[in-house]
């Protein structure tokens, strides 16, 4: 489960994304515009015409799009940190509503993020500081954890399935009666008193059509929850827009593999991504068989020939993966439980051992309770319709074989998504292992491959992911040799499977002996697995490739948006950019620390991870100045993006306010010291570089020498006493950092090691006019110093080429306290790279002091190849140490 806990880079990237949003949402009018200029600022994507769906109005409404496998609640509980911290600052706690589908997902969703032992509830703890409550509806509407003051100090996550409220609305249509109304919408003495506490304090207004006033929605309503929808796309109908409303939700954050046409898209991740980051086991390979005996005889060949092939790779990685096999029988009659017994005793009569063989349909489930992923787990077959849809997951799970008749249709498409997740998010060396399988009969090969798109579509993938064989009509023509001179070919079971058609039998047809017959033959006589082995061998690789290829879209773009004007590297620069990989700072770390196995040689970018190792609270000053006069305020961090952040104060809410007091005026010396430590822990649990003990440790021995007028006057001004204790906590940190990489840059542990090449594409949000730009068009958002400074660099005669570096996407240097995008890189003809930092007349002395200390430190390293240059304007004043004018620029640039 360890590989779970760290974000893969497409799933950091879909935080970014959404971090990215947030902020432009901050900065707008409204939520078109926020949406408009969100993408434009992401993609240039000015001349697309970008609509944003209002459907809860007023309420951001946002949807990522990632294939199934791809770690989505895994991205929801690190989303709920990002959207927390750079939303304004909430009235009463964090408090968050997950919608699931159904109920065997919502059983699955609330015993993970309550399981402390389990990586989504692991990560959800480190996030927000161990102060996390989950419950559902049950436990909610007993009132147990979720009390104002409860709340008001931890992460409280509801979680509950969309029929509990979808209920109400629909009998409401019918059935005004009071009974009627599902259980949340109902009086509740347990909750009364907590809803008055909100309605003193918060002057809540919030009414509800059918719902009491202390029901559990309103009191929901009430917190104006964050929302989570796990699979949106199953939260269509208007109905369902209803209960959001009803909700009255902060913000929705919706996570689906097919997302609805009208979704708010802000981030899309491809297959390709999933493919080279291992999560899934593709490309499909979709193999059409004569009949049901080859299909089930095929799929227990091929079952065993993946265990040995697992066992061995199990030898090399030390990982135990035990292939399974979907049998998916077709449904007949409204009890099929002859069916399945049928088919279950048909594979023991083909020699396989009972307790390798399941059910799992709506009405008979053999597999509660079973952990298939143990090694002391037998099974190696299971028989099912459709109950293995959304919420059941094993990615032992290799083989998808219909048992249908050759006439029939079959339905994969909801069953397919449960073959693609690859174990332990690892590749094998054997293509095979990395692959999973559809084998079917049927006459008519091209319907079927439809469902298994459909199925693959469903699931958030393309027709690319899949490889097809059909061999009806190459095999009549094949003699009879191997594994089909063992079975009657084609007339005889075209009239058996019309027989049986009429019987409604499908297993009527299948003779056990030829069953026996094919899986005792040799692998060499085996045809259609001999063809499996080796498509798998030659496509494995082939598909890697295309998928890595196509993964170079690490914008997240929608495909509605990768039509977006592209810019390529011009051709005649193109052997130059070849050859020019920009170095980072990099630093030595244990094999222990690494989290990706291509590191080269114990070497990783440097960090702040990195660089605050070893950094403890304990150790340094506690010298901090409180001001005791100043009016009450609430604090929060605002998070700029890549490490930068500033302070945002606003008024405590009345009923935060008066909570406090009371509790402090009734305490003791004790605790009214607890009372406050605990609340301004709280405030500062969003910092993640310092560990929760050292910090409440801090806080406490700083605090415990004050005296009860002092904490009252304190309880009073809570949120600036934080401020304090946040602006003092990062300046230590910050000259931690400074000093680390100033003693890793003297003692030669600080190296550069290659780590940027240039994007074979970009877009631009407008066009730049100055000759020499890298790539067919450049961006010429600038302001007129940075026009003025990069009309004259092109027109250089030894200039080469130059590029408008893009902030937050482009190269930057990575620094202690965060990350520099240079304005411009420009390779002359000498094969100089020059990195040109633009400053105009009123430079931000602290920002650029910064920049300019580590840009000549990258400078220093680099090498001679490589130069940083800060410029401003010829007629600044007070310029910077080591910043240079633009003409002295020029007079350098002009010979080198």
């Amino acid at each position: 489960m360890g590989e779970l806990f760290n974000l893969k880079d497409y799933q950091q990237d879909v935080l970014d994304d959404l971090a990215l949003y947030i902020r432009t949402l901050n900065q707008s009018a409204n939520l078109s515009s926020a949406f408009a200029r969100y993408w434009k600022d992401k993609a240039a994507a000015n001349d697309i015409d970008i609509h944003y769906h209002d459907d809860v109005t007023g309420v951001p409404n946002v949807t990522i799009k990632v294939p199934t496998a791809g770690g989505k609640t895994f991205i929801a509980c690190n989303a709920l940190r990002t959207i927390f911290d750079e939303l304004p600052n909430r009235e009463l706690g964090k408090v968050v509503v997950w919608f699931v589908p159904s109920d065997t997902i919502l059983s699955q969703t609330f015993a993970n993020l309550s399981n402390k032992e389990h990586p989504y509830r692991q990560k959800l703890d480190t996030l927000f500081n161990n102060r996390v409550y989950v419950v559902d509806k049950s436990m909610a509407l007993l009132g147990n954890g979720i009390s104002p003051s409860d709340i008001s100090g931890q992460l409280t996550v509801f979680v509950l399935s969309v029929q509990s409220f979808i209920e109400r609305v629909q009998r409401n249509h019918r059935d005004k009666s009071y009974l009627n109304n599902p259980l949340a919408y109902r009086e509740n003495g347990n909750l009364e008193g907590y809803v008055k506490q909100l309605e003193a304090y918060y002057k809540s207004e919030i009414n509800i059509d059918s719902a009491d006033e202390s029901s559990l929605i309103r009191y929901i309503a009430m917190l104006h929850p964050v929302t989570v929808i796990d699979e949106s796309h199953n939260f269509t109908s208007d109905l369902r827009v209803d209960t959001l409303k009803n909700i009255h939700p902060s913000f929705i954050f919706d996570l689906t593999a097919t997302p609805r046409e009208n979704s708010n898209i802000i981030s899309y991740v491809d297959a390709g991504r999933l493919k080279k980051e291992n999560m899934v086991k593709l490309p499909v390979i979709v193999y059409n068989n004569r009949n049901k005996v080859d299909v089930i005889s095929n799929a227990i060949v091929l079952r065993r020939q993946l265990e040995e092939k697992a066992k061995k790779a199990g030898l090399t990685i030390g990982s135990y993966v035990r292939p399974i096999v979907l049998f998916q029988a077709e449904p007949r009659t409204s009890d099929d439980t002859q069916t399945y017994e049928k088919i279950k005793r048909m594979l023991l009569d083909s020699g396989i051992p009972e307790k390798e063989v399941k059910i799992k349909t709506a009405n008979v489930n053999e597999l509660k309770g079973v952990d298939l992923m143990s090694e002391d787990c037998p099974v190696r077959y299971i028989i099912t319709v459709n109950a293995l849809k959304e919420g059941w997951d094993c990615p032992f799970a290799y083989i998808l074989a219909t048992i249908a008749n050759r006439t029939s249709k079959i339905d994969v498409e909801q069953i397919i998504g449960r073959i693609l997740r690859q174990p332990y998010t690892k590749r094998f060396d054997d293509e095979m292992l990395n692959m999973s399988y559809v084998l079917t009969c049927g006459e008519n090969f091209n319907e079927t491959v439809e469902e298994v798109v459909k199925g693959l579509n469903h699931s958030g993938y393309s027709r690319r992911d899949y490889r097809k064989v059909d061999t009806i009509n190459r095999l009549k023509q094949m003699p009879e040799h191997g594994n089909y001179a063992q079975t009657d070919l084609f007339e005889d079971s075209e009239q058996r499977a019309a027989q049986t058609d009429e019987a409604n039998d499908p297993t009527g047809d299948i003779d056990i002996s030829q069953i026996k017959d094919a899986v005792s033959t040799s692998l060499s006589d085996n045809v259609p697995i001999q063809e499996i082995s080796q498509l798998a061998q030659t496509q494995g690789e082939d598909y890697l490739q295309q998928m890595n290829q196509e993964s170079e879209n690490k914008q997240n773009l929608p495909p509605t948006m990768r039509n977006a004007p592209q810019y390529k590297i011009r051709e005649e620069f193109k052997e130059v950019v070849d050859s020019i990989e920009l170095p980072n700072f990099s630093v030595p770390v244990s094999e222990s620390d690494l989290f990706i196995a291509a590191a080269s040689e114990l070497h990783a970018p440097l960090s702040r991870k990195f660089l605050l190792k070893g950094f403890a609270l304990a150790e340094k000053d506690k010298e901090i100045s409180f001001d005791l006069n100043l009016e009450a305020r609430a604090l929060d961090i605002e998070n700029r993006g890549r490490g930068e952040t500033s302070i945002v104060a606003t008024t405590l809410n009345k009923y935060q306010q008066q909570a406090l007091l009371s509790v402090m005026s009734a305490g003791s010396h004790e605790t009214k010291l607890a009372t406050i430590t605990n609340n301004v822990v709280n405030m500062l649990s969003k910092d993640d570089e310092v560990g929760a003990k050292d910090l409440r440790d801090y806080i406490n021995s700083v605090l415990k020498t004050k005296s009860d007028a002092e904490l009252m006057r304190m309880a009073n001004i809570l949120p600036s006493v934080s401020e304090r204790f946040r602006i003092k906590i990062k300046r230590l940190k910050n000259d931690y950092a400074r000093q680390r990489f100033q003693d890793v840059y003297d003692d030669g542990t600080l190296s550069v090691r290659p780590d940027y090449h240039f994007p074979a594409t970009i877009s631009c949000v407008s066009q730049a006019i100055y000759p020499k730009g890298l790539y067919e068009v450049e961006d010429g958002n600038m302001d007129n110093f940075e026009k003025r400074v990069i009309d004259k660099i092109a027109n250089l005669d030894n200039v080469l080429f130059w590029h408008r570096n893009p902030s937050r996407i482009g190269f930057k240097i990575n620094g202690y306290v965060n990350n520099h995008y240079p304005d411009f890189i420009v390779v002359t003809k000498k094969r100089n790279v020059i990195l040109v930092e633009t400053k105009g007349r009123q430079l931000d002395g602290s920002d650029s002091e910064y920049k300019i200390e580590i840009g000549r430190k990258w400078d220093a390293l680099a090498g001679h190849q490589y130069h940083y240059f800060m410029v401003f304007p010829d007629d600044a004043k007070d310029p910077l140490k080591d910043a240079m004018a633009e003409s002295r620029l020029i007079s350098l640039l002009r010979n080198m």
